[in-house]
């Protein structure tokens, strides 16, 4: 990892000082999070694009949520900011646009009622908060996950392909070659993973296959550690298992997937 310099550090320290003052003038706590988190939440959520770059550690410790400890019934108003470090595996090294460790500053607005009055707030504070740090005719790009979510609900395709479509949405690069991939050759999933391990797995028999996979596992001396368990690599097994069956996505579906990507228009004040 790159080492920073006197002026770069204290130049990074300031650009947050004054950020983290735009947060805390709007009310903001700020809080330190524990750099090393539990890892299912976040792995849950960014796919497996991310997943492959994320640094897993083990630990014996369980599972901490500042908000959740101090709110267990998640029923109280709550805002948070923070400032630190974050760490992500580049393959080749990392770069400058795309380093292995960053400073990320950031916040949270738990518990209110109107959604929409919430981001509109947080999309205003982060507006503030780069302006005052220095950065000159900022430029926001915004779009409704609902609106593709109900795009994807109303299209005819298995669900497994709704869920990797709806994960992989804000990552357009990874997002056009799963399409492209499912409306072409979906078997082609199964490239590069054991083709005797695929072929004994059944879609119709999901109970079966966690066994398989152990089995698999163990005749190789194969331990499973990491992000995923062993139920995990099943249910994606599965699901590339699945595809191996499966058409391609209909030309007409891709087609108006793309169109709906294309929409693109200024917010209306």
């Amino acid at each position: 990892m790159a080492v920073e310099t006197s002026d770069s550090f204290e130049a990074l320290e300031a650009q947050a000082a004054v950020i983290m003052a735009v947060f805390n003038e709007a009310a903001y706590e700020r809080v330190a999070p524990s750099i090393i988190q539990p890892a299912d939440l976040f792995l849950d959520v960014v796919g497996e694009g991310l997943r492959a770059r994320t640094y897993v550690f083990t630990d014996q410790d369980g599972e901490v949520r500042i908000y959740l400890q101090r709110h267990p019934r998640a029923d109280v108003a709550a805002r948070y900011c923070y400032n630190g470090s974050v760490f992500r595996y580049q393959p080749g090294g990392g770069s400058a646009a795309h380093p292995r460790e960053f400073r990320q500053a950031g916040l949270e607005l738990f518990g209110q009622i109107d959604e929409g009055k919430a981001d509109a707030e947080v999309m205003l504070r982060v507006l503030e908060a780069v302006t005052a740090a220095g950065l000159k005719s900022p430029r926001l790009r915004v779009g409704d996950l609902g609106l593709f979510a109900a795009l994807l609900d109303a299209i005819d395709i298995p669900e497994r392909w709704r869920a990797r479509l709806r994960a992989q949405f804000w990552r357009p690069d990874a997002f056009r070659s799963e399409l492209r991939r499912l409306s072409t050759v979906p078997a082609s999933a199964v490239e590069g993973l054991p083709a005797d391990l695929i072929a004994k797995l059944d879609p119709d028999a999901p109970e079966e296959a966690e066994g398989l996979v152990q089995a698999y596992l163990d005749e190789r001396g194969i331990e499973a550690i990491g992000a995923r368990s062993v139920a995990e690599i099943a249910s994606r097994l599965l699901s590339i298992a699945h595809d191996a069956q499966s058409e391609p996505l209909p030309a007409g579906i891709a087609e108006l997937i793309e169109s709906y990507l294309a929409i693109s228009a200024p917010v209306r004040a």
